[in-house]
């Protein structure tokens, strides 16, 4: 899966605020944390989540797509966080937790058009 790829899927995932959330990767309908793919898989004590925070969201579109979620959105991760400090002067966590939702997902436009930029140059 390419970069900007799993950007956007990430991004769409969060671009309703309700299905967007601050302070851990994933919260289920109670608000409560939990795992951060949909089906819960992390922990099958934990119910599925439907709303994500940047990072979550990334790890995710991962697991989702049979990649590893440890790893495999690393290379989104760091385009996200140096689009979000280029744009805000702070990384995406900070910016996910402290900043406006519309904020969030404007890190996100910058680095999948960033993303999209470095793809087409290789």
């Amino acid at each position: 899966m390419q970069t900007a790829e799993m950007l956007t899927l990430a991004r769409a995932r969060i671009a309703e605020p309700a299905h967007h959330c601050r302070g851990t990767y994933a919260r289920d309908a109670n608000n409560d944390p939990t795992a951060f793919d949909a089906f819960g898989r992390d922990d099958d004590r934990m119910n599925p989540a439907v709303s994500w925070c940047a990072v979550g969201a990334l790890k995710a579109v991962a697991v989702e797509h049979g990649l590893n979620s440890v790893m495999d959105h690393l290379p989104a991760m760091d385009v996200l966080n140096h689009a979000s400090i280029a744009r805000f002067g702070m990384g995406i966590v900070t910016v996910n937790d402290a900043r406006p939702h519309g904020e969030v997902l404007a890190a996100f436009d910058d680095a999948i058009r960033d993303a999209e930029t470095l793809e087409a140059a290789t």
